[in-house]
């Protein structure tokens, strides 16, 4: 017979409230009850993909890194792509899928919850910038060839990503500001007085890296 009694008391609001004094359900409750086939397909699609990029991205690092690829400059891209990818897959395994997928939480401490909020943020606005720097570095290389020697040069590739990189992770701290852990819930909510704030990052941040 099925277990009611976490939930018959509560209403929707509860379950999405932060402030709420009634005891919340972790979120892979939540889903089992409401959405049971999306955790369980998640659960056996999600492990071959992290086979896959745990596999295939060191690969590719490797080859785009290696003595003799690593003397093209869009090669630098291409290989910290790879290593940008392989930590984003790593970071959304701890956090996101053994915390709401298989319930076991790693972010239920006061300065992990930012921390991982903070982490996890980065590599999805790096990503996109390195793609940028590759496609503008192959958009000279093509368009402006006289120009290549100049422009498309292994030193000035690993300067752009330095610049990238710190852009990323100065727009990424501010999750830190988002995000707290509620002991009351052992779970990290965003802060209630947060909400405008964040939503009008999160437009900014999406038209800058989307």
């Amino acid at each position: 017979m099925e277990n009611t009694t976490l939930f018959e008391n509560l209403t929707t609001r509860d379950f999405l409230s932060n402030i709420s004094e009634i005891a919340r359900p972790s979120t892979t409750e939540i889903l089992l009850r409401f959405e049971p086939y999306s955790v369980y397909i998640d659960r056996i699609v999600s492990p071959i993909w992290y086979i896959i990029g745990l596999f295939g991205n060191p690969i590719s690092a490797k080859v785009w890194l290696g003595r003799k690829s690593r003397k093209n400059s869009s090669a630098i891209y291409l290989g910290l792509l790879a290593i940008v990818h392989m930590f984003q897959l790593i970071i959304h395994f701890v956090f996101v899928e053994l915390t709401y997928t298989w319930d076991i939480p790693t972010n239920n401490k006061p300065v992990l919850c930012e921390t991982l909020n903070v982490l996890s943020i980065i590599p999805q606005y790096l990503a996109p910038l390195l793609v940028l720097g590759f496609t503008v570095e192959r958009y000279i290389a093509v368009c402006h060839p006289f120009k290549k020697e100049t422009f498309c040069t292994v030193r000035r590739a690993i300067i752009v990503i330095a610049c990238l990189t710190a852009l990323s992770v100065g727009f990424a701290c501010v999750q830190a500001d988002l995000w707290t852990y509620y002991p009351i819930y052992k779970e990290c909510f965003s802060k209630d007085g947060n909400q405008s704030f964040k939503q009008s990052g999160q437009l900014v941040q999406k038209l800058c890296f989307s």
